[in-house]
């Protein structure tokens, strides 16, 4: 049964791993891409748990994210869970991916969803309010969204 909430995209980008826990840095090359991960192949994984700086060298520009590591297995790779990144470096990322497509199709099937602000949509408004405001709080958050939710209806 599939547990991924993304759909993965196949792919070849460099990349340069390093570990919060201790200074080693390893290369390897991401093969599988989505919104919540990766997997990166290398010969020198770090272990399960390990908190990591994952940095992927796009023709453009570099991507950055950190993560953990989720699945790891010896002089294969690792699976990266990202757990941060700024808002340029998921605009990228998000070109990078296919669409969520389930959501979609769930969105245009329900018309009682219709209200909910897309993706971008949110993203945009909490942009807004990070630089108007500072951080957020999870609640500060939220009533961005719900302002959001009640201009679309």
């Amino acid at each position: 049964m599939e547990r991924r909430r993304f759909p993965r995209q196949e792919c070849r980008i460099e990349a340069h791993v390093t570990c919060a826990e201790e200074p080693a840095r390893v290369a390897g090359e991401v093969t599988d891409l989505s919104l919540d991960g990766c997997y990166v192949e290398t010969s020198s994984p770090f272990p399960i748990d390990s908190l990591i700086n994952l940095s992927l060298d796009l023709a453009e520009a570099s991507l950055r994210a950190a993560g953990k590591v989720r699945y790891s297995e010896e002089g294969r790779g690792m699976g990266v869970e990202f757990m941060a990144m700024n808002p340029d470096d998921f605009e990228r990322l998000r070109a990078l991916t296919p669409p969520h497509t389930e959501l979609a199709k769930e969105m245009s099937a329900d018309p009682s969803l219709s209200h909910l602000p897309s993706s971008s949509e949110a993203l945009e408004a909490i942009i807004q309010g990070l630089s108007s405001k500072g951080p957020l709080t999870p609640g500060e958050v939220s009533g961005e969204l719900d302002q959001l939710k009640a201009k679309k209806r």
